[in-house]
């Protein structure tokens, strides 16, 4: 951000509410239909940033290293077949697999 601060959105009480799931890329569709109070997420460059906001800056405050799919890191992700980052925040689509620790515990937005 041009003034150094951390863009980042938690998960915590999300579930709770009427606006939220525990779905992260529904977090990010979230931020980037409201950025601020003036205007939403227009450009791909600020849909990826609200991405990166849900996906990665809570770790960045917390001093923890970024989440990425190399070997020895968590084997904790979400399939979603779009063909850009931006169109996944725009479109939320229904993920055909989510895998946790290793495992698949989802399919087509079913627990397994």
């Amino acid at each position: 951000m041009a003034n150094g601060a951390t863009p980042a959105s938690t998960v915590s009480g999300a579930a709770a509410t009427p606006f939220g799931d525990g779905d992260m890329l529904a977090r990010a569709h979230l931020l980037a239909y409201r950025t601020d109070a003036h205007t939403d997420a227009r450009t791909d460059a600020e849909l990826a940033a609200c991405y990166e906001a849900v996906a990665q800056g809570g770790a960045s405050l917390l001093g923890l290293p970024a989440s990425r799919l190399e070997t020895g890191d968590p084997a904790d992700f979400v399939v979603v077949a779009v063909g850009s980052l931006p169109e996944a925040v725009v479109d939320r689509p229904v993920p055909p697999m989510v895998v946790r620790a290793g495992r698949v515990i989802a399919r087509e937005g079913r627990l397994t």
